[in-house]
């Protein structure tokens, strides 16, 4: 999986964030149900990506001549 993409994701959720507590600090009766179901769901997805690519990121390799492992 490529991770040189993390730092763009965790910008994105970030700003998903702010959005949706500005949409929720609106009156309920003027809140965008439908924006917020949809941004909603585009964080968690984000969040799910986040921490998969952090998996990643952190894995162990293994020396293909001494066998010894290290983190990348």
């Amino acid at each position: 999986m490529i991770t040189s993409y993390y730092e763009v994701f965790e910008d994105k959720l970030k700003n998903n964030k702010k959005k949706l507590k500005k949409e929720l600090e609106k009156a309920k009766s003027k809140q965008d149900k439908p924006f917020i179901k949809r941004l909603l769901k585009e964080t968690k997805d984000l969040k799910k990506l986040i921490n998969d690519l952090k998996e990643c990121k952190s894995q162990q390799c293994k020396c293909p001549n001494c066998g010894h492992q290290f983190m990348v």
